[in-house]
Protein backbone atom coordinates (compact mmCIF):
# COMPACT_ATOMS: atom_id res chain seq x y z
CA UNK A 1 0.00 0.00 0.00
CA UNK A 2 1.04 3.46 -0.95
CA UNK A 3 0.52 6.64 0.34
CA UNK A 4 -1.34 8.29 -2.51
CA UNK A 5 -2.91 11.95 -1.14
CA UNK A 6 -1.76 13.06 2.59
CA UNK A 7 -4.66 15.27 2.79
CA UNK A 8 -7.47 12.21 2.10
CA UNK A 9 -5.41 9.46 3.46
CA UNK A 10 -5.45 7.06 -0.01
CA UNK A 11 -3.89 3.83 -0.14
CA UNK A 12 -3.86 2.14 -3.30
CA UNK A 13 -2.78 -1.34 -3.11
CA UNK A 14 -0.26 -2.54 -5.87
CA UNK A 15 0.18 -6.32 -7.12
CA UNK A 16 3.49 -7.11 -8.33
CA UNK A 17 3.75 -10.37 -10.42
CA UNK A 18 7.12 -11.64 -11.98
CA UNK A 19 9.52 -14.91 -11.92
CA UNK A 20 13.28 -14.57 -10.26
CA UNK A 21 15.20 -17.81 -11.04
CA UNK A 22 16.91 -19.75 -8.53
CA UNK A 23 19.99 -21.73 -8.22
CA UNK A 24 18.76 -24.59 -5.94
CA UNK A 25 16.04 -25.56 -3.84
CA UNK A 26 17.40 -24.56 -0.62
CA UNK A 27 17.09 -22.10 2.12
CA UNK A 28 19.50 -19.90 1.00
CA UNK A 29 18.45 -19.52 -2.44
CA UNK A 30 14.77 -19.14 -1.24
CA UNK A 31 15.77 -16.01 0.84
CA UNK A 32 18.11 -14.63 -1.89
CA UNK A 33 15.19 -14.94 -4.20
CA UNK A 34 12.58 -13.18 -1.36
CA UNK A 35 15.24 -10.06 -0.69
CA UNK A 36 15.21 -9.53 -4.33
CA UNK A 37 11.89 -9.30 -4.50
CA UNK A 38 11.68 -6.55 -1.37
CA UNK A 39 14.46 -4.71 -3.07
CA UNK A 40 12.39 -4.17 -6.77
CA UNK A 41 9.04 -3.65 -4.89
CA UNK A 42 10.04 -1.50 -2.51
CA UNK A 43 8.46 2.33 -2.46
CA UNK A 44 9.89 4.90 -0.15
CA UNK A 45 5.71 5.89 0.37
CA UNK A 46 4.69 2.55 0.92
CA UNK A 47 2.62 2.10 4.52
CA UNK A 48 2.36 -1.87 4.42
CA UNK A 49 3.89 -4.84 2.67
CA UNK A 50 2.69 -8.13 2.63
CA UNK A 51 5.22 -10.41 4.97
CA UNK A 52 5.31 -13.35 2.61
CA UNK A 53 5.96 -13.75 -1.28
CA UNK A 54 3.00 -15.27 -2.47
CA UNK A 55 4.14 -18.14 -4.86
CA UNK A 56 2.45 -21.01 -6.77
CA UNK A 57 4.49 -24.06 -6.47
CA UNK A 58 5.23 -25.89 -9.28
CA UNK A 59 3.85 -29.26 -8.13
CA UNK A 60 0.79 -30.48 -6.23
CA UNK A 61 1.06 -33.51 -3.80
CA UNK A 62 -0.67 -36.60 -4.47
CA UNK A 63 -3.93 -36.61 -2.81
CA UNK A 64 -7.10 -38.42 -2.74
CA UNK A 65 -8.44 -37.58 -5.67
CA UNK A 66 -7.30 -34.93 -8.52
CA UNK A 67 -9.55 -31.67 -9.65
CA UNK A 68 -9.18 -31.45 -13.03
CA UNK A 69 -11.62 -28.78 -13.46
CA UNK A 70 -11.40 -24.86 -13.43
CA UNK A 71 -11.67 -22.67 -10.16
CA UNK A 72 -15.34 -21.37 -9.36
CA UNK A 73 -14.47 -20.61 -5.73
CA UNK A 74 -13.08 -22.25 -2.16
CA UNK A 75 -16.33 -24.07 -1.44
CA UNK A 76 -16.24 -25.59 -4.90
CA UNK A 77 -12.91 -27.73 -4.48
CA UNK A 78 -13.40 -31.59 -3.23
CA UNK A 79 -12.34 -32.14 0.06
CA UNK A 80 -10.19 -34.93 -1.19
CA UNK A 81 -8.20 -33.24 -3.00
CA UNK A 82 -6.73 -31.88 0.17
CA UNK A 83 -6.23 -34.68 1.96
CA UNK A 84 -2.96 -36.26 0.98
CA UNK A 85 -3.02 -39.56 -0.47
CA UNK A 86 -2.88 -42.83 2.58
CA UNK A 87 -2.10 -39.91 5.19
CA UNK A 88 -4.65 -39.85 7.83
CA UNK A 89 -5.57 -36.52 10.08
CA UNK A 90 -4.24 -34.30 7.39
CA UNK A 91 -5.60 -31.16 5.25
CA UNK A 92 -3.29 -29.63 3.15
CA UNK A 93 -4.95 -25.74 2.43
CA UNK A 94 -2.50 -24.20 -0.03
CA UNK A 95 -1.09 -24.50 -3.17
CA UNK A 96 0.39 -27.83 -3.09
CA UNK A 97 -3.14 -28.97 -2.89
CA UNK A 98 -3.99 -32.18 -5.79
CA UNK A 99 -5.48 -29.54 -8.26
CA UNK A 100 -4.47 -27.93 -11.52
CA UNK A 101 -2.03 -25.13 -11.32
CA UNK A 102 -4.23 -22.75 -12.80
CA UNK A 103 -6.48 -23.29 -10.00
CA UNK A 104 -3.44 -23.22 -7.66
CA UNK A 105 -2.96 -19.51 -8.67
CA UNK A 106 -6.11 -18.66 -7.80
CA UNK A 107 -6.37 -20.22 -4.86
CA UNK A 108 -3.41 -18.79 -3.60
CA UNK A 109 -5.27 -15.11 -3.40
CA UNK A 110 -5.71 -14.08 0.18
CA UNK A 111 -9.39 -14.09 0.23
CA UNK A 112 -9.80 -17.54 -1.38
CA UNK A 113 -7.11 -19.00 1.54
CA UNK A 114 -9.23 -16.94 3.98
CA UNK A 115 -12.69 -18.75 2.52
CA UNK A 116 -11.18 -22.18 2.43
CA UNK A 117 -9.84 -22.34 5.98
CA UNK A 118 -12.94 -21.43 6.76
CA UNK A 119 -14.93 -23.81 5.21
CA UNK A 120 -12.50 -26.77 6.10
CA UNK A 121 -12.14 -25.45 9.87
CA UNK A 122 -15.87 -26.07 10.40
CA UNK A 123 -14.99 -29.51 8.58
CA UNK A 124 -11.96 -30.30 10.92
CA UNK A 125 -14.38 -29.51 14.27
CA UNK A 126 -16.86 -31.88 12.95
CA UNK A 127 -14.58 -34.92 12.38
CA UNK A 128 -12.49 -33.99 15.47
CA UNK A 129 -15.08 -35.11 17.52
CA UNK A 130 -14.87 -38.82 16.34
CA UNK A 131 -11.59 -39.25 16.57
CA UNK A 132 -9.90 -40.89 19.36
CA UNK A 133 -6.97 -39.10 21.52
CA UNK A 134 -3.68 -40.18 20.30
CA UNK A 135 -1.68 -42.35 22.14
CA UNK A 136 1.93 -43.64 21.73
CA UNK A 137 3.18 -40.96 19.19
CA UNK A 138 6.29 -41.32 18.07
CA UNK A 139 8.59 -39.62 16.23
CA UNK A 140 10.68 -41.87 14.07
CA UNK A 141 14.25 -41.07 12.46
CA UNK A 142 17.10 -42.90 10.84
CA UNK A 143 20.67 -41.44 11.34
CA UNK A 144 22.87 -41.05 7.97
CA UNK A 145 25.77 -43.45 8.62
CA UNK A 146 28.63 -41.17 7.81
CA UNK A 147 28.57 -37.52 9.38
CA UNK A 148 30.24 -34.20 8.10
CA UNK A 149 29.18 -32.69 11.68
CA UNK A 150 29.14 -34.22 15.29
CA UNK A 151 28.10 -32.66 18.02
CA UNK A 152 24.74 -32.37 19.95
CA UNK A 153 21.44 -30.76 19.48
CA UNK A 154 20.14 -28.31 22.13
CA UNK A 155 16.78 -27.11 22.75
CA UNK A 156 14.17 -26.13 24.81
CA UNK A 157 11.39 -28.34 25.35
CA UNK A 158 9.10 -25.89 27.21
CA UNK A 159 6.56 -23.42 25.73
CA UNK A 160 7.33 -19.77 25.25
CA UNK A 161 6.17 -18.61 29.51
CA UNK A 162 7.01 -20.45 32.41
CA UNK A 163 4.35 -23.60 33.18
CA UNK A 164 3.40 -24.25 29.69
CA UNK A 165 4.62 -27.58 29.83
CA UNK A 166 2.37 -30.03 27.86
CA UNK A 167 4.62 -33.28 27.97
CA UNK A 168 6.79 -34.35 25.09
CA UNK A 169 6.80 -36.53 22.55
CA UNK A 170 10.01 -39.74 21.90
CA UNK A 171 11.70 -38.84 19.04
CA UNK A 172 14.08 -41.70 17.77
CA UNK A 173 17.87 -40.29 16.66
CA UNK A 174 17.76 -39.21 13.38
CA UNK A 175 19.31 -37.13 11.11
CA UNK A 176 19.14 -32.97 10.68
CA UNK A 177 20.10 -31.23 7.17
CA UNK A 178 22.26 -28.72 7.54
CA UNK A 179 20.66 -25.39 5.66
CA UNK A 180 24.00 -23.78 5.69
CA UNK A 181 27.25 -22.74 6.99
CA UNK A 182 28.55 -19.43 7.77
CA UNK A 183 31.11 -17.80 9.48
CA UNK A 184 28.85 -15.83 11.93
CA UNK A 185 25.08 -16.37 12.47
CA UNK A 186 22.84 -14.11 14.25
CA UNK A 187 19.71 -15.17 15.48
CA UNK A 188 17.47 -12.27 16.40
CA UNK A 189 16.95 -9.33 13.88
CA UNK A 190 15.94 -7.06 16.32
CA UNK A 191 17.57 -3.51 18.07
CA UNK A 192 21.15 -5.71 18.49
CA UNK A 193 21.00 -8.40 16.02
CA UNK A 194 20.75 -6.20 12.75
CA UNK A 195 23.89 -3.93 13.97
CA UNK A 196 25.79 -7.18 14.93
CA UNK A 197 24.99 -8.67 11.53
CA UNK A 198 26.35 -5.22 9.66
CA UNK A 199 29.02 -5.44 11.81
CA UNK A 200 30.22 -8.61 11.37
CA UNK A 201 29.37 -8.31 7.79
CA UNK A 202 31.35 -4.97 7.23
CA UNK A 203 34.45 -6.83 8.57
CA UNK A 204 34.99 -9.77 5.81
CA UNK A 205 32.24 -12.48 7.69
CA UNK A 206 29.96 -14.72 6.04
CA UNK A 207 27.08 -13.46 8.12
CA UNK A 208 23.42 -14.64 8.26
CA UNK A 209 20.74 -12.96 10.19
CA UNK A 210 18.14 -14.91 11.24
CA UNK A 211 14.94 -13.46 12.35
CA UNK A 212 11.17 -14.91 13.17
CA UNK A 213 9.53 -11.70 11.79
CA UNK A 214 9.23 -10.28 7.78
CA UNK A 215 10.85 -6.89 9.10
CA UNK A 216 13.99 -5.35 10.82
CA UNK A 217 14.48 -3.53 13.78
CA UNK A 218 12.74 -5.12 16.59
CA UNK A 219 10.56 -2.74 18.70
CA UNK A 220 11.96 0.43 16.69
CA UNK A 221 10.02 -0.87 13.44
CA UNK A 222 7.68 -3.93 14.10
CA UNK A 223 6.81 -2.42 17.71
CA UNK A 224 5.83 0.41 16.12
CA UNK A 225 8.07 2.65 18.28
CA UNK A 226 9.62 5.18 16.17
CA UNK A 227 11.70 7.38 18.08
CA UNK A 228 14.24 7.75 20.35
CA UNK A 229 13.61 8.99 23.89
CA UNK A 230 16.86 9.21 25.68
CA UNK A 231 20.22 7.23 24.42
CA UNK A 232 23.41 7.84 22.68
CA UNK A 233 23.18 9.57 19.32
CA UNK A 234 26.50 9.40 18.39
CA UNK A 235 28.91 6.43 16.56
CA UNK A 236 27.03 3.89 14.49
CA UNK A 237 23.60 5.21 15.67
CA UNK A 238 23.83 8.64 14.18
CA UNK A 239 24.78 7.06 10.35
CA UNK A 240 21.46 4.83 10.87
CA UNK A 241 18.88 5.66 8.91
CA UNK A 242 15.87 8.56 10.13
CA UNK A 243 17.21 10.31 12.46
CA UNK A 244 15.94 10.39 15.84
CA UNK A 245 12.39 9.92 14.68
CA UNK A 246 11.74 7.63 11.52
CA UNK A 247 8.97 6.24 9.31
CA UNK A 248 8.41 2.53 10.09
CA UNK A 249 8.85 1.25 6.64
CA UNK A 250 11.56 2.94 5.42
CA UNK A 251 13.15 2.46 8.68
CA UNK A 252 13.16 -1.43 8.43
CA UNK A 253 14.37 -1.05 4.93
CA UNK A 254 17.31 0.99 5.72
CA UNK A 255 18.40 -1.89 7.72
CA UNK A 256 17.29 -4.57 5.42
CA UNK A 257 19.50 -2.78 2.89
CA UNK A 258 22.70 -1.85 5.15
CA UNK A 259 22.66 -5.69 5.71
CA UNK A 260 22.71 -6.72 2.14
CA UNK A 261 25.30 -3.80 1.22
CA UNK A 262 27.48 -4.97 3.78
CA UNK A 263 27.39 -8.73 1.99
CA UNK A 264 24.79 -10.49 5.03
CA UNK A 265 22.04 -12.76 3.99
CA UNK A 266 18.61 -12.65 6.13
CA UNK A 267 16.19 -15.66 6.59
CA UNK A 268 12.66 -13.75 7.11
CA UNK A 269 10.05 -16.19 8.82
CA UNK A 270 13.15 -18.21 10.57
CA UNK A 271 13.36 -19.36 14.13
CA UNK A 272 16.70 -19.93 16.09
CA UNK A 273 15.48 -22.35 18.75
CA UNK A 274 18.47 -24.02 20.16
CA UNK A 275 22.30 -24.88 20.04
CA UNK A 276 24.27 -27.28 18.22
CA UNK A 277 27.10 -27.96 20.57
CA UNK A 278 30.41 -29.76 19.67
CA UNK A 279 34.32 -28.96 19.74
CA UNK A 280 36.81 -31.13 21.75
CA UNK A 281 35.59 -30.74 24.50
CA UNK A 282 31.79 -30.72 23.90
CA UNK A 283 31.38 -27.94 24.89
CA UNK A 284 31.77 -25.24 21.72
CA UNK A 285 28.61 -23.77 20.44
CA UNK A 286 28.89 -24.42 16.09
CA UNK A 287 26.08 -24.21 15.12
CA UNK A 288 22.40 -23.06 15.62
CA UNK A 289 18.99 -25.16 15.61
CA UNK A 290 16.65 -22.89 12.98
CA UNK A 291 13.21 -23.56 12.05
CA UNK A 292 12.65 -22.37 8.48
CA UNK A 293 8.97 -22.86 6.35
CA UNK A 294 10.87 -25.66 4.78
CA UNK A 295 11.80 -27.76 7.63
CA UNK A 296 13.65 -27.59 10.80
CA UNK A 297 17.73 -28.11 10.72
CA UNK A 298 20.86 -27.27 11.58
CA UNK A 299 23.20 -23.86 10.51
CA UNK A 300 26.74 -24.34 11.42
CA UNK A 301 29.23 -21.56 12.64
CA UNK A 302 32.25 -20.45 13.38
CA UNK A 303 29.91 -17.96 15.98
CA UNK A 304 26.98 -17.58 17.15
CA UNK A 305 25.72 -14.64 18.53
CA UNK A 306 22.18 -14.44 20.39
CA UNK A 307 20.30 -11.33 19.72
CA UNK A 308 17.12 -12.90 20.80
CA UNK A 309 16.63 -10.56 24.05
CA UNK A 310 16.00 -13.81 26.12
CA UNK A 311 19.32 -15.68 26.25
CA UNK A 312 17.20 -18.33 24.27
CA UNK A 313 20.50 -19.58 22.48
CA UNK A 314 22.69 -19.29 24.62
CA UNK A 315 20.46 -21.21 28.05
CA UNK A 316 19.75 -24.03 25.01
CA UNK A 317 23.72 -24.22 25.01
CA UNK A 318 23.61 -24.48 28.75
CA UNK A 319 24.78 -21.29 29.30
CA UNK A 320 24.09 -20.61 33.10
CA UNK A 321 20.98 -18.35 33.40
CA UNK A 322 18.31 -18.20 36.19
CA UNK A 323 14.80 -17.30 36.19
CA UNK A 324 13.59 -13.63 37.15
CA UNK A 325 10.34 -14.40 37.85
CA UNK A 326 10.61 -16.34 40.74
CA UNK A 327 8.90 -15.27 44.01
CA UNK A 328 9.87 -12.40 45.42
CA UNK A 329 12.37 -11.14 42.54
CA UNK A 330 11.13 -8.76 40.03
CA UNK A 331 10.30 -9.95 36.52
CA UNK A 332 12.54 -8.52 34.14
CA UNK A 333 10.53 -8.36 30.65
CA UNK A 334 12.46 -8.52 27.07
CA UNK A 335 11.28 -6.82 24.29
CA UNK A 336 8.37 -9.55 23.33
CA UNK A 337 7.22 -8.97 26.95
CA UNK A 338 8.39 -12.79 28.20
CA UNK A 339 10.37 -13.14 31.39
CA UNK A 340 13.88 -14.19 31.06
CA UNK A 341 13.46 -17.57 32.03
CA UNK A 342 16.06 -20.33 33.36
CA UNK A 343 16.65 -23.42 30.69
CA UNK A 344 18.74 -25.43 33.49
CA UNK A 345 17.10 -28.75 33.09
CA UNK A 346 14.98 -27.90 29.95
CA UNK A 347 17.02 -28.84 26.57
CA UNK A 348 16.75 -31.71 24.86
CA UNK A 349 19.29 -34.41 22.59
CA UNK A 350 17.54 -34.65 19.23
CA UNK A 351 19.52 -36.97 17.54
CA UNK A 352 22.60 -39.11 18.66
CA UNK A 353 25.68 -37.47 19.83
CA UNK A 354 27.27 -37.99 16.42
CA UNK A 355 24.95 -36.22 13.89
CA UNK A 356 25.83 -36.74 10.33
CA UNK A 357 25.63 -34.80 7.73
CA UNK A 358 25.39 -36.25 4.01
CA UNK A 359 26.12 -33.81 1.01
CA UNK A 360 23.59 -33.14 -1.37
CA UNK A 361 22.82 -30.46 -4.23
CA UNK A 362 20.80 -29.00 -1.83
CA UNK A 363 22.01 -29.35 1.16
CA UNK A 364 24.20 -31.41 3.71
CA UNK A 365 22.33 -33.75 6.34
CA UNK A 366 23.14 -33.96 10.45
Amino acid sequence: MVRQSADLGLYPIIEYTFSLPMTADDDPSWATVEQQARTLTYHPDQQFTSDVLFRVPPDPMFGRRTYKGIWHDADSLPIDALRPKEVQRLFVLGGCADVTRACARELMRPLALIDLGTRFGKIVARETDALPVPAGVRLRGRPVVNPVATGDVRECLTGLRSGEEDGTVVQDARSLPVLGRYDVVVIGGGTAGEPAGIAAARQGAKTLVVEKLHGLGGVGTMGAISNYCQGNRVGFTASVGGGNSWIIEQKMEWWRQALLDAGAEIWFGAIGCGAFVGGPLNNEVVGALVVTPRGRGVVLADVVVDATGNADIAAAGWSVSELSESPGRPGALSSSGRSVRSWKWYFGFFGSKSLSVRPTFSSSWV
